[in-house]
């Protein structure tokens, strides 16, 4: 680690000027399009210097009134790795996944497939069925919107009780039905669904089932296949041990909690809705931006529907497998994941970033992301 650490400038620079701009022949690109790179470029090195214990940072930031769509990345691919960190590299997004969900099962309701008002009892095999009624949940009574803005009730397996047991035993292999029996052993519902709002990775991997239950297809298919990742362009995003590598993923990053790496932690930890997908801060720039943009959803009411989404009165900002956040009086709408993966998009700018800082202890992703949206506000306000 110490030659790493000595070798991390050159580390930096390498990465930073394999970075370009998406290139776009209807795009003319000014010096606030570089501006905007620069200063992005002089924000991770800035964060590297100071924060000795981040291997590495990758980002994307979309500014399409200024022409930018820039990739950046800075220090290495992982501790025990000497290779610079590129915008290339894929990560674990972990709850960004909720939002991929999210969108699939409103699709579904889109097609008419299911209902949003329909109990998750219509869907669930008697097997689930007969756990959650074991522990006096009603899935009558818990309907597909309650499960999408974390109103269910349904307790949360994958609390500190899992993280000591992911850190004492990480290569573990979970099923769906293991993390289910979790939340069943660990606690009891926490309220009627609806009256109020807890987040909830479990009621997200019974979401992921619902998908498998309606399609008949696998849940990293049916996303697939329901947000339509080919027609998006998204080539650098997969479900982590379900389907293989995609053939343009250059590196995948190690990602740690302390000292624990990624590499080592068995990927069925965070595996069936909660989480799932490795993706790169590019996919996960576009996917989001897409979503706004209009190329998802067949509707734009079911958009709509997906951000006002709100039932308990101490649900927040959260809605159906997306935050509304503000920085600096400016709305965005997006996720954040366990790995320290994030990405936000802000509809009336037009920014979108998105990426990850590959250490889990310490600085947020969410801090970098809105640093990154002030220094691309500070050069729009130069227009």
């Amino acid at each position: 680690m110490n030659i790493i650490k000595i070798l991390l400038p050159v580390f930096l620079m390498a990465a930073l000027a394999a970075c370009a701009p998406s290139e776009d022949a209807d795009c003319a690109r000014t010096g606030l399009s570089a501006e905007v790179e620069s200063r992005i470029d002089t924000l991770l090195t800035g964060i590297l210097e100071r924060h000795g214990d981040i291997p590495g940072i990758s980002i994307h930031v979309d500014v399409p009134s200024i022409c930018v769509s820039y990739g950046a990345a800075a220090g290495v691919e992982g501790w025990t790795a000497d290779i610079p960190l590129t915008p290339d590299h894929a990560f674990r997004i972990a709850s960004n996944t909720k939002t991929y969900i999210a969108v699939s099962i409103l699709r579904l309701a889109e097609e008419g497939r299911i209902g949003l008002e329909d109990p998750i009892s219509d869907y669930l095999p008697l097997e689930y069925l007969g756990l959650l009624i074991y522990d006096r949940y009603e899935p009558d009574k818990m309907k597909i919107r309650h499960m999408l803005t974390h109103t269910s009730g349904m307790y949360e397996h994958a609390g500190s009780e899992y993280t000591e047991m992911i850190t004492a035993d990480p290569g573990r292999k979970w099923s769906r039905l293991d993390q289910l029996k979790l939340a069943i052993e660990l606690g009891d519902p926490y309220g009627a669904p609806g009256e109020t709002w807890r987040y909830s990775d479990t009621g997200y991997i019974l979401l992921g089932k619902i998908l498998e239950e309606v399609t008949g297809k696998t849940m990293a298919q049916a996303m697939r296949d329901l947000i339509g990742f080919e027609k998006l362009g998204l080539e650098r995003t997969w479900v982590e041990g379900v389907e293989a590598v995609p053939a343009a993923v250059r590196g995948r990053a190690h990602q740690y909690f302390g000292d624990i790496d990624s590499y080592d932690v068995d990927p069925s930890i965070d595996l069936y809705g909660g989480g799932g997908l490795m993706s790169t801060s590019r996919d996960l720039a576009d996917f989001v931006r897409l979503l706004f943009e209009g190329k998802v959803f067949r509707r734009k009411e079911t958009l709509d529907t997906m951000l006002s989404m709100s039932i308990s009165p101490d649900q927040g900002t959260y809605r159906a497998g997306i935050w509304q956040i503000d920085v600096d009086g400016m709305t965005g709408w997006g996720h954040t994941g366990f790995w320290n993966s994030f990405v936000f998009h802000f509809p009336e700018s037009g920014i979108t970033v998105a990426g990850a800082i590959t250490q889990r202890n310490g600085l947020k992703g969410r801090a970098l992301c809105d640093e990154a949206v002030r220094i691309v506000r500070s050069v729009l306000e130069k227009r």
